[in-house]
């Protein structure tokens, strides 16, 4: 290991959503039914919670992965295109709608042969600096050819990371985790952080995660936290526990995480985290799900991210 509901589509649309609600999960998955012959493209999106940079603020970071297969492809010059507008709205506990962004993006292909192939996912990320509390996240897509359209309404519960007890971020699994100096959009400090938004793992299970307030004097220098990481099958058994101890850097600490699990069978499992402070008798958990599965999907691929804001 390393440390360092409201589905609506429109009649005919090609992209016919089946929508797989995760209990507790940030993620939110779709795919194309069931009748459908070659492998099924899944629409994610992530909705993840960190501490903002003020202290009446959070980060919430909304990651979607966008196939664009089932979109509507018409020639355009010497080239084949289609389009697509993918927006997101958030909406306060009385229905007003606080802030909005949205990206309208396109893809271009050589020839009419191509059209059928498969196609990197587009990556995008979306935004928002919020104050702590309950919101509805209203996802929409449109076929900017066809003027179909898909959604999907998501409660979200903001934290507050600015309490003064120990905290735990949401996990994020990523598709892979390295030290960088860059400055970019998918860096998390100094980490960069690819995210994994289906969650579906082959060999190693990346996380990212951040732990806040720590109880830290640097007159009292070398004290230690301790992690506890426990993998559980989808029928709650456990599979792995590892429990490690760290130096504490400061009163926050940057948790990134590669766990092997090559061996684990395909199916479901719960990742849970636990923190424990033994300076101050705190402990703090959180849990996401992974999907283990042979790495045989043409979907899972992704462009560069396309959209920040």
């Amino acid at each position: 290991m390393r440390i360092n509901n409201n589905l609506s589509t429109s009649p005919g649309l090609q992209m016919l959503f089946l929508l797989l609600l995760v209990f507790g999960s940030p993620t939110s998955t779709f795919t194309a039914p069931s009748g459908y012959e070659a492998e099924k493209p899944v629409y994610s999106f992530e909705f993840l919670t960190f501490r903002g940079e003020n202290n009446a603020q959070t980060s919430l970071e909304v990651f979607c992965q966008i196939p664009t297969n089932e979109f509507q492809f018409v020639k355009f010059k010497d080239k084949f295109c289609c389009s697509y507008d993918l927006s997101i709205a958030l909406y306060d506990s009385y229905g007003n709608q606080l802030a909005k962004e949205s990206l309208i993006d396109s893809v271009k292909i050589e020839t009419f042969k191509d059209i059928d192939r498969p196609k990197p996912a587009r990556l995008c990320r979306f935004a928002f600096l919020v104050k702590p509390g309950e919101y509805t996240a209203r996802v929409r897509l449109k076929d900017l050819e066809t003027f179909n359209n898909a959604g999907f309404d998501k409660k979200i519960q903001v934290p507050d990371y600015h309490n003064p007890e120990l905290q735990l971020s949401d996990l994020q699994v990523a598709a892979s985790i390295t030290a960088t100096n860059e400055k970019n959009m998918l860096t998390k400090n100094n980490w960069k952080v690819v995210p994994n938004v289906p969650r579906i793992v082959s060999d190693t299970l990346y996380a990212y995660a951040e732990i806040y307030n720590l109880h830290y004097s640097s007159f009292e220098p070398n004290k230690e936290f301790s992690v506890t990481y426990i993998i559980k099958n989808s029928d709650a058994r456990r599979i792995a526990f590892i429990k490690r101890k760290y130096e504490k850097p400061g009163d926050t600490c940057v948790l990134s995480i590669g766990i092997p699990v090559k061996e684990l069978e395909e199916g479901f499992y719960q990742l849970n985290l636990t923190v424990a402070d033994p300076d101050n008798g705190q402990t703090v958990r959180k849990a996401t799900h992974f999907n283990m599965a042979k790495p045989r999907s043409k979907f899972n691929t992704y462009s560069e991210l396309l959209h920040d804001r």
